[in-house]
């Protein structure tokens, strides 16, 4: 074989290689439907769940005693009856209400010392404020 003719079908199969690709990719891509697949089905170590629907759920009782060490950052200004942060005593204002102790208050809601350094429950238990914000008020009995 000649060089010429060599070079011609080095040429020929370009052109094929670039037809193809061209063909390739004019054609539109068609992808599957997703598969809808019931719950509970088992995909390998995997299973199909649904999310399920909210409940009414009561936000839970009001706390005797703060739950969390961490203070709230609301403090004496806290609204939220059912907040398990550590707050200064409920008759402390926001300049003599401070918390030192990670230890509960023995009096708890009912500590009348304003400058008690242990972690109370949140003012808005003792002052009937809102259970959750916006929701109403917190029935008292």
């Amino acid at each position: 074989m000649c060089a010429l003719h060599l070079v011609r079908i080095a040429s020929d199969h370009k052109e094929k290689e670039a037809a193809q690709a061209a063909a390739v990719s004019s054609a539109p891509v068609i992808r599957p439907k997703p598969a809808k697949i019931p719950p509970g089905t088992k995909l390998g170590k995997h299973s199909v769940s649904v999310v399920p629907p909210k409940r009414n759920v009561s936000p839970g009782p009001i706390p005797e005693k703060p739950t969390s060490k961490a203070l709230c950052r609301y403090s004496t200004g806290c609204s939220n009856s059912r907040c398990t942060y550590s707050h200064p005593s409920p008759v402390a204002d926001e300049k003599t209400g401070m918390v030192l102790s990670d230890e509960a208050c023995e009096d708890g809601k009912n500590c009348k010392d304003a400058g008690c350094i242990k972690s109370h429950v949140s003012p808005a238990v003792v002052h009937g404020a809102w259970a959750c914000r916006g929701t109403g008020p917190v029935a008292q009995g």
